[in-house]
């Protein structure tokens, strides 16, 4: 997300993924969910909620972040930058060890197994995610091939990143999302009404339902893409029985369509 640097406004986070020096105080808590998500992917420390005062601090103002207790500290002394550099050591140290057992099987203090699988938005953090201990992928945001473009991608456009990623994933299994938009966020190409309450409306498997060619687009992709590798689908926003069956019968129809080799 880019914000004019001449436009600086509550709820707006800059981020500059190779800066791992980056910080994201945000002073709207309402914009922070999926805000965090991000920041917690790109390792940016953030703080939600603080005075809107702070984005008009001076450039070169010394701050704290501390996203552990969720404080901003401005012009903090040196004893207290200090502490806070220890700090930062320790965690740095406990980083470093946690990586070093990443690949250890995850098991509960009963014994129990539990698989440990990303949610990721693309190739790259397919890519991330293995030397952390991902096991595959459970869910693979598919939205982020038909945002930002004028036109829908293309079959032979999906099946070449799928297979990227499975790809990157070596063997290991992922789950892809069909494409899940509504009026909340709404395509070029797909228009859609605008609803009170996208959420609960037309949006996920039900605009694949109602204007059928992109989801069978998608689904023949995923299907050619599968073939010798763990791809499963899944479907966003059921909500019926009757749309379990409407996608069951799309995706035998458009299986048909598909060679196996």
């Amino acid at each position: 997300m880019k914000q004019n640097p001449t436009e600086r406004r509550p709820g707006i986070l800059t981020v500059r993924p190779p800066d791992r020096q980056s910080r994201a105080p945000l002073s709207s808590a309402r914009a922070c969910l999926v805000v965090a998500i991000l920041a917690r992917s790109l390792d940016i420390p953030a703080v939600a909620g603080i005075e809107p005062r702070a984005l008009d601090l001076a450039n070169g103002t010394q701050v704290i972040l501390d996203g552990g207790t969720g404080r901003m500290r401005i012009d903090p002394d040196p004893a207290e930058v200090d502490i806070i550099l220890t700090l930062k050591h320790k965690l740095a140290e406990k980083k470093e060890a946690d990586l070093a057992r990443a690949h250890e099987p995850a098991t509960t203090t009963d014994g129990h197994r539990v698989e440990v699988v990303a949610n990721i938005g693309g190739l790259d953090d397919a890519k991330q995610s293995i030397p952390l201990g991902g096991e595959g992928v459970g869910l693979l945001r598919s939205e982020f091939l038909y945002l930002e473009r004028q036109t829908a991608p293309t079959e032979d456009e999906q099946v070449q990143i799928y297979s990227d990623i499975a790809t990157a994933l070596d063997g290991r299994p992922m789950i892809i999302r069909t494409l899940d938009v509504g009026g909340d966020k709404p395509l070029p190409y797909l228009p859609m009404p605008r609803e009170e309450n996208p959420f609960l409306g037309i949006r996920g498997v039900r605009i694949g339902l109602e204007k059928p060619e992109i989801l069978r687009t998608q689904v023949r992709a995923i299907l050619r893409a599968g073939i010798g590798r763990k791809l499963r689908m899944m479907f966003p926003m059921i909500a019926t029985i009757d749309e379990i069956r409407s996608v069951k019968g799309l995706v035998m129809e458009e299986r048909a369509k598909v060679p196996r080799r």
